[in-house]
């Protein structure tokens, strides 16, 4: 079966593509991208001719010179065959030093994010790259290396909605092409392409794979590895279809916010009840969705979710990449990255009356004298009057905080525990003091000594895009529906 009709037989196992779909052809330049531009440029030709086709580039700017000669042959090879063509450019070593990430984990995520914006931008149906089976078995390889589950086994889709893009999907129609054969139909075709010489350099992991292990492998164990290596994706692919609609049933039940997952333990069995082939998926989707990355996670990260989930006590986290956690705490489950927690957070005076913001969650706090009875509802407080004259301020909790109750006392660090707020934002969370001392914790208590006379403070959750927020939204919405 040469190139073409393989490329058909590919796309008849994807997602259809609908009348006048857009869709946008990732080149680099090189084989296996101008390939998929020339598949493309045959299959509107001969069967789809509705089909809105564009090209776009992603410079790295890691070769100087060379990069830009590829940007360079991409403008011209779009034009070539009158594609509407775009180019980025990003600094990707800037990036990788940024976010503490490799030079290839940094340059892959900038393509995806250019393709999430590619996506958002012209209401794409697809962005399709030229990953060929080659491509697979490496990553396959590289995953069991680095210790994985079935999604790494897997390897990567033929099709997935791309993370960060409303409604576009990520194509990889060429996993069942050799890199070879690829080549050979640019020869045939005469489409010209452009050779990366960092591909041979061993400073990148993915090069030492395919220069050096691979060949040991072939060499020395198995003349047929590469097969063996796309069979195990395939069977992997086939276990994890197997359990997605109870993962889908799962990942129904988690609540998302701005760089934060939750879900209550609750809803897991405790964990006890899920076999780990269901809660690795489980956690891929999740990361996938929240961190908007596919790749990154490993078995250890796999097994710190399964210890997580099914451990008796709270409190416990686990590093993430990309400074992402695992945080468990008062039933709940998060994903989250870290925030710094405001040490040096001066108390905030309150005005009576008047509005009294909390930036660190984006609230404000408004208290109103003389408002009749409130019902001291959770989103609620009713202070005596006498409190009035007093000094009365928003600040962070401090070691060894107390809140007075009708019957004794509850620390201000365990209650925030308790109602399920981990330990990187317990820092962040507004306290209520009068002369210092702790009188409210909104949305989750107020001290006994706050029933006399009533006077209203309510709490407005103002746009603040952060896992504080989330929570602190959570928590009004639990207020609301135990009224």
């Amino acid at each position: 079966m040469d190139a073409y009709p393989r490329f058909l037989h590919a796309l008849s196992r994807l997602p259809e593509l609908p009348r006048g779909a857009r869709i946008r052809l990732a080149l680099s330049g090189g084989p296996d991208s101008t390939a998929l531009l020339g598949l493309f440029i045959a299959l509107r030709a001969h069967r789809r001719s509705d089909l809105e086709l564009s090209a776009g580039h992603v410079n790295h700017g890691l070769r100087g010179r060379e990069s830009d000669l590829d940007a360079a042959h991409c403008r011209e090879l779009a034009s070539a065959n009158s594609l509407p063509h775009t180019e980025e450019r990003v600094d990707v070593r800037a990036l990788a030093a940024a976010t503490r990430t490799s030079l290839e984990t940094a340059a892959r995520n900038a393509r995806l994010e250019a393709f999430a914006r590619w996506g958002n931008e012209n209401s794409l149906f697809a962005v399709a790259t030229g990953h060929t089976a080659d491509d697979q078995v490496e990553t396959v390889l590289g995953n069991i290396l680095r210790g994985t589950g079935l999604r790494g086994l897997r390897g990567m889709r033929s099709a997935r909605p791309l993370a960060g893009a409303r409604a576009t999907l990520l194509l990889r129609p060429l996993l069942a092409h050799a890199r070879s054969d690829l080549a050979d139909f640019c020869a045939e075709c005469g489409l010209p392409y452009r050779i990366d010489a960092s591909n041979i350099e061993r400073t990148f992991r993915r090069n030492r794979l395919r220069l050096d292990l691979l060949p040991y492998l072939e060499r020395e164990h198995n003349p047929e590895v590469r097969f063996a290596l796309l069979g195990l994706a395939e069977d992997a692919a086939l276990q994890e279809e197997l359990c997605a609609a109870r993962i889908a049933e799962l990942a129904s039940k988690i609540c998302y916010g701005p760089h934060i997952a939750a879900l209550k333990r609750a809803d897991l069995g405790g964990g006890t009840e899920l076999p780990p082939a269901l809660l690795a998926p489980l956690l891929d989707l999740i990361w996938e969705r929240a961190a908007g990355r596919q790749a990154g996670l490993n078995r250890d990260h796999h097994r710190a979710w399964r210890e997580l989930i099914q451990g008796k006590g709270d409190g416990s986290s686990y590093d993430l990449p990309d400074r992402w956690t695992l945080q468990r705490a008062g039933g709940w489950i998060y994903v989250l990255r870290a925030e710094s927690t405001p040490g040096a957070q001066a108390p905030v005076p309150l005005r009576v009356p008047g509005d009294t913001p909390w930036m660190p969650l984006g609230l404000t706090v408004s208290v109103v004298p003389g408002a009749g009875d409130a019902g001291g509802g959770a989103a609620e407080i009713s202070l005596p009057s006498a409190w009035l004259d007093g000094t009365l301020e928003l600040r962070p909790p401090r070691p060894g905080d107390r809140l007075a109750l009708a019957a004794g006392s509850a620390e201000v660090s365990e209650t925030l525990r308790a109602r399920g707020i981990p330990k990187p934002l317990r820092g962040l969370f507004p306290v209520l003091a009068w002369n210092g001392t702790p009188c409210w914790l909104p949305a989750i208590r107020r001290a006994a000594a706050s029933g006399a006379h009533r006077h209203l403070a309510s709490v407005r959750l103002e746009a603040a895009a952060s896992p504080a927020a989330f929570i602190f939204a959570r928590l009004l919405a639990e207020c609301r529906d135990a009224r």
